[in-house]
C-alpha cells in the first residue's frame, strides 16, 4: 500500500473531519480495553495505558507495579523511559529551529561541523531524520562513557553503510548528531531548548533527562531481562544521558505528559501547519515493519491501517522497558503505552487495543508462551543453566518466550555485564535455534570479534551474508569481512 510522498496540508494539520463520530463508539469500549489489560497483569504486563479514541480519553491508568520491592504501583504519572519515541522530540526540535530562522532541513553536516570528513560533509539534516545518511547506527552501548569530542571524532572515523540518500537504514548515531546541532543552533543545551521551545508550551512538566528533577519513588524500575534498575540511576553525565543516548533516547515521561504532546500537535502552539507538513511527510524510501508496509518522517513511522485511517507511530525498547506511541489521524484517537517490562509480547499490545477499537468483534488474543526468560536471571540462574534447560526443552518452557529477538536481549544483556563468554554461549544458541534469521549470525559474529576471534566472527558474519544479503546490518557485516576477512589471527 503506497503512502503519497507529500500528503495534504489539511491532513497533516491534525485537524480533519472525524470518520468516527460519538454516538457510533461502543459504549463499553473502556470496559473492554480494561478488561483486556487486567488479563494482561496476570501474565505480567506491567505499565501505564492512555488511550483516546474519537477525540475523548477512554482509559488513562496504571497497572502492575512501578517497584516491586517497595509495592509502587504504576500510575498516569509514573515516569518511563521512552527510550526512541525521544526521537520525535529531536525532529520537532529540528523543525522549530527551522521556524525561527536558526537553520534548514537541507543544511549539510560540514556547516556545524566544519571538520566533518569529505564522505559525510554533504549529509543534510533531513537525511538525518529520516535515516536516509548512510551512518552507522551504535558508536556504543547506551551507558558507556563518551564525551561530545570522542563521540564525534567515532563518526568522523566511522564508514557509511551506503551512499547518503541511496537507501533507509536506522541509525541512532544520526539523532545524536541532530541534538549536537539543536545546541549549536539554540545556544542551549538539547534538554534546556527542549524545555523552553517543545515542553513547556505543550504543559508538559514531567518530561526530560534531569530538568524536572524526578522523585526516585515515581520513576518506575525496568524489568525485563533480570531486575534492570531505574534509567535515571544508570551511568549518565551530570546533565543526563552520554552521547551514545543523547537525542536518540533516553528522555523520561509519563502518559499523561505525552497525552498533552498528542494535543499540542493538534494544534499549532508548538509547530505551524507547515512545519507540521515536513514532521509528518513520509520519505520516499520504503521498509517493512510489523506487517505494514512503512515509511519514516521526522522521528515517525508513517503507517497506513486498513479502515482508511492514517497512523502515526514510534517504538521505543530497552532490555527492560517498551514504549508505544500511537496517533490514529483521521479518528483522533491515540494509545500511549509505557512499560517498565519487555518480553515477546511488548510489540502487541498496542495492535491488540487498536483491534479492539476499530475491528468489529474482535478477540484479543491469549497472551501465552510470552513470559521474559530474565525472570530466570532474578532467580539466579547462570548462562550455563539457562542454556541446558532451553535444550532440554521440557514443559516449563511453555510459558516463556523463546524467540531469536528474546535471546539476543539476554546474550546482549552478558556484553552489557562485559561476561562475553556467556553472551558467546547464548548467541551461538541462537544461531543453532534460528539458523535462517541473519540477525543471530550477526550478533554472534560482533561478539566473537569484540572477543578477539577474528575468524569465527568472519565466518558468522558471512553466514548472516549467506541467509540475507540484504539484511539491515549488511553493509557493515560487508565492512568486517574486508577488514577481518584476511587476517592470520
Amino acid at each position: 500500500m503506497k503512502i503519497t510522498h507529500l500528503l495534504s496540508s489539511v491532513l497533516l494539520s491534525l485537524s480533519l473531519t472525524v470518520h468516527v463520530h460519538a454516538e457510533d463508539k461502543p459504549p463499553i469500549l473502556e470496559d473492554k480495553i480494561d478488561t483486556y489489560l487486567e488479563y494482561l497483569v496476570t501474565e505480567d504486563f506491567s505499565g501505564s495505558v492512555l488511550v483516546v479514541h474519537d477525540g475523548e480519553k477512554v482509559i488513562s491508568k496504571g497497572f502492575g507495579l512501578s517497584d516491586r520491592a517497595n509495592r509502587y504501583p504504576n500510575n498516569p504519572n509514573t515516569v518511563f523511559d521512552i527510550m526512541s519515541v525521544t526521537k520525535q522530540f529531536t525532529g520537532a526540535a529540528i523543525l522549530k529551529l527551522q521556524m525561527d530562522n536558526k537553520l534548514k532541513v537541507t543544511d549539510t553536516l560540514a556547516k556545524f561541523f566544519p571538520a566533518m570528513p569529505e564522505d559525510k560533509r554533504d549529509i543534510t539534516l533531513h537525511q538525518l531524520l529520516t535515516h536516509t545518511a548512510g551512518l552507522i547506527d551504535l558508536v556504543g552501548g547506551d551507558y558507556d562513557e563518551i564525551t561530545q569530542k570522542e563521540y564525534l571524532q567515532a563518526i568522523y572515523d566511522s564508514k557509511l553503510r551506503f551512499q547518503p540518500g541511496s537507501h533507509y537504514a536506522y541509525a541512532n548515531a544520526g539523532y545524536s548528531l541532530l541534538a549536537m546541532v539543536v545546541e549549536k543552533a539554540s545556544g542551549l543545551s538539547y534538554e534546556a531548548y527542549l524545555q523552553k521551545a517543545l515542553f513547556k508550551p505543550a504543559g508538559m512538566k514531567q518530561t526530560g533527562y534531569i530538568l524536572p528533577e524526578f522523585k526516585a519513588m515515581d520513576v518506575a524500575v525496568g524489568y525485563g531481562v533480570s531486575n534492570w534498575g531505574r534509567p535515571n540511576e544508570k551511568p549518565w553525565q551530570t546533565d543526563g544521558p552520554y552521547w551514545h543516548l543523547r537525542g536518540n533516547g533516553g528522555i523520561l515521561s509519563t502518559t499523561e505528559d505525552m497525552y498533552l504532546w498528542y494535543q499540542a500537535l493538534r494544534g499549532e502552539a508548538i509547530l505551524t501547519k507547515d512545519a507540521k507538513a515536513q514532521y509528518f511527510r513520509a520519505e520516499k524510501k520504503p521498509r517493512f515493519r510489523q506487517n505494514r508496509n512503512s515509511t519514516y518522517a521526522y522521528g515517525w513511522s508513517i503507517d497506513k491501517a486498513p479502515w482508511d485511517d492514517l497512523i502515526i507511530n514510534h517504538t521505543g525498547g530497552n532490555p527492560a522497558m517498551f514504549s508505544d506511541v500511537a496517533f490514529y489521524i483521521n479518528t483522533n484517537s491515540a494509545i500511549i503505552i509505557l512499560s517498565n517490562i519487555r518480553d515477546g509480547f511488548s510489540a502487541e499490545v498496542s495492535r491488540e487495543i487498536e483491534s479492539i477499537m476499530f475491528v468489529p468483534d474482535h478477540k484479543p488474543a491469549e497472551k501465552k508462551s510470552y513470559r521474559s526468560i530474565g525472570k530466570w536471571l532474578d532467580e539466579g540462574l547462570t548462562a550455563e543453566r539457562i542454556i541446558n534447560r532451553i535444550k532440554a526443552n521440557g514443559p516449563e518452557l511453555d510459558k516463556y518466550m523463546i524467540d531469536d529477538g528474546e535471546l539476543n536481549r539476554l546474550g546482549y544483556f552478558y556484553v552489557q555485564n562485559k561476561q562475553l563468554k556467556d553472551a558467546l554461549a547464548v548467541f551461538l544458541l541462537n544461531t543453532q535455534r534460528n539458523p535462517n534469521i541473519a540477525n543471530t549470525h550477526d550478533s554472534y559474529g560482533e561478539t566473537l570479534i569484540a572477543d578477539g576471534q577474528f575468524q569465527a566472527g568472519v565466518a558468522a558474519y558471512q553466514k548472516a551474508l549467506d541467509v540475507d544479503p540484504n539484511y539491515e546490518n549488511a553493509e557493515y557485516a560487508r565492512e568486517m569481512l574486508a577488514k577481518y576477512g584476511s587476517t592470520d589471527l
